[in-house]
């Protein structure tokens, strides 16, 4: 009787699934139903019910049938939850930056290798005291990982706890849950370098960009007492953000209504493309650009360097950046769950695609450790930019340009 009703199940989702895409045949390439693939599916369906060791329910199943399904598409594909959105999605997918807080504490990287304490506030100062070694935070290790990855430990939602693990100055072991209040302010890091060649840090293309850099660059300009040279873009730790903020930004560098990118949307199974063009005249068209990525320069980042490279309007140097180029939407399944889809992807102007292989830097350079670009760590953030190699790379460059 079990089987007799188990195969009268498949038989009712086997109906099921046939009346869904019976509905929905006509957006299928060869208006075909995958009959094969349907009874192959019921039968693992039946399989697990009946035989799995553990009782799942029918939604739970479908749950994960339709993860599974699109985990496999590519790793922005799948379903999301309200409670656990991915930061690192949200920029594209809500195309806003979303409202982050972060502890009230300052970390940065000792010679050890280690992250410690360099200021906090409120009660967490009296229970993590300057000087104490954070080890981890909500049981992630924060041994060996960079600032943006421990920026991104740093931060939450408004209000949301995270346990914070520490040794303190006196070797003793201390736990803490330290409550995510500071609104983290996006802002832009900069200072000069020899031959008026200006240095800045864009930890992110946000809507302020384009005046506060053209601010920073006639700010500085003044301060010489004469226009800057040359100028510094350091992608590194930029995951993306707004991609109208590259746009604009793109806009003070290149000439009114250069397409700097092209974006490829997939609609009802066809494919609608439109061209993203600069809409102002550029306020510093003849500035020498370097532009400086890694793995972690994503999204809008590598639109903004793959635009000038293409056009040899900027010396792009560094690593590889991540390949995340495409776009995702948010689609809701009910019962506060949604699932995102890539369902576009921007190319270059010349249609070349860079996701999932990233933008390959003109000039490729070793490996180097990224600085700190926390603004209440300025001075120590200048000092450690100043070193850096590849820093001192780009700016060499820059001046070999300007002494042609």
């Amino acid at each position: 009787m079990r089987l007799a009703h188990a195969s009268l199940a498949a038989k009712r989702w086997c109906m099921c699934l046939l009346c869904m895409l019976a509905s929905s045949v006509a957006v299928c390439d060869d208006n075909k139903l995958p009959i094969e693939g349907i009874r192959t599916f019921v039968a693992v369906f039946e399989t697990i019910k009946n035989q799995y060791v553990d009782k799942i329910s029918d939604d739970k199943l479908f749950e994960y049938a339709i993860d599974g399904m699109l985990s496999r598409l590519d790793k922005y594909s799948g379903i999301v939850y309200a409670d656990s959105y991915p930061i690192e999605l949200s920029a594209i997918v809500d195309n806003e930056l979303p409202q982050l807080y972060s502890m009230p504490m300052v970390l940065y990287k000792t010679a050890a290798n280690q992250w410690a304490v360099q200021s906090s506030k409120d009660s967490v100062g009296k229970q993590l005291p300057e000087q104490s070694t954070v080890t981890h935070i909500d049981n992630q290790p924060l041994q060996g990982l960079d600032s943006e990855e421990v920026r991104k430990l740093l931060l939450g939602d408004k209000g949301s706890q995270a346990m914070v693990q520490a040794i303190l100055a006196n070797g003793q072991d201390h736990s803490v849950k330290v409550k995510r209040t500071e609104l983290e302010q996006l802002r832009i890091h900069t200072f000069m370098l020899a031959n008026q060649v200006l240095y800045v840090h864009v930890p992110a293309f946000y809507a302020q960009l384009p005046s506060d850099l053209a601010a920073a660059i006639n700010r500085k300009g003044l301060m010489l007492g004469q226009p800057i040279t040359g100028l510094v873009l350091d992608l590194r730790g930029n995951g993306g953000g707004l991609l109208s903020a590259a746009g604009d930004t793109l806009g003070m560098f290149l000439p009114l209504g250069s397409v700097y990118a092209i974006q490829r949307l997939r609609k009802q199974g066809s494919d609608n493309v439109q061209q993203l063009t600069t809409l102002q005249a550029p306020s510093y068209g003849g500035l020498p650009l370097a532009v400086i990525v890694d793995q972690t320069s994503a999204s809008a980042a590598e639109v903004f360097a793959m635009a000038l490279q293409e056009r040899n309007r900027a010396l792009v140097l560094g690593q590889p950046t991540r390949g995340k180029t495409s776009i995702q939407k948010v689609f809701n399944l009910g019962n506060a769950q949604s699932y995102t889809l890539t369902v576009g992807e921007y190319v270059s102007a010349k249609g070349i695609t860079i996701n999932k292989v990233g933008l390959k830097p003109q000039m490729l350079l070793e490996f180097a450790a990224r600085p700190p670009h926390n603004s209440t760590l300025l001075e120590v953030y200048r000092f450690a930019a100043a070193q850096d190699p590849w820093v001192v790379q780009a700016h060499q460059q820059l001046v070999n340009t300007l002494n042609k």
